[in-house]
């Protein structure tokens, strides 16, 4: 056979498997896999990095959830197998004791690789910041912390005492 016009031979092509990856991940190999008839393939799924995770994955359209890898056997049609990602969130506990506050405040959520600041101040002139505890050490009387480059949970908490007599 020849390509009509160009005189190039056509080229026969086996069964192929289309693996793609969305959302901070990848399928290895990835893209158009073109393997002999009945021949299998195994294909590794991995996150990009600690910051990602697999939410699912999809094998001609049917969920096998989180795995990381998946092997098509005796393949002789067209397979599609699609991986999807998400980052991850982290959790940041905030809290302050009476005569002050922390703004955030409470439960936030901090993507993973990301800076989260906290500001810590008396609520009232009659009140200094005594302590502020971040992840069980303490770091004295600041009245401002960043965490940077969030991978895990963390919590920060503040306490204040009473200004002597004026």
């Amino acid at each position: 056979d020849t390509l009509t016009g160009f005189g190039l031979p056509t080229v026969r092509q086996g069964p192929i498997v289309v693996a793609m990856a969305t959302g901070g991940g990848t399928v290895s190999p990835g893209g158009v896999v073109v393997l002999a008839p009945g021949a299998s393939r195994t294909f590794s799924i991995a996150a990009l990095n600690n910051c990602h995770r697999i939410v699912d994955v999809r094998a001609d359209g049917v969920s096998l959830g989180p795995i990381s890898s998946y092997t098509f056997t005796n393949v002789t049609t067209l397979h599609t197998l699609a991986a999807v990602f998400s980052q991850l969130p982290y959790a940041i506990d905030a809290s302050a004791g009476s005569g002050g506050i922390i703004s955030p405040s409470g439960v936030s959520s901090a993507a993973c690789g990301m800076s989260e600041s906290y500001t810590i101040s008396p609520s009232d002139i009659c009140h200094q910041i005594q302590n502020v505890v971040v992840d069980g050490v303490s770091r004295g009387a600041i009245s401002s912390f960043s965490f940077g480059n969030v991978r895990a949970s963390h919590t920060i908490r503040a306490t204040f005492t009473a200004r002597g007599p004026f």
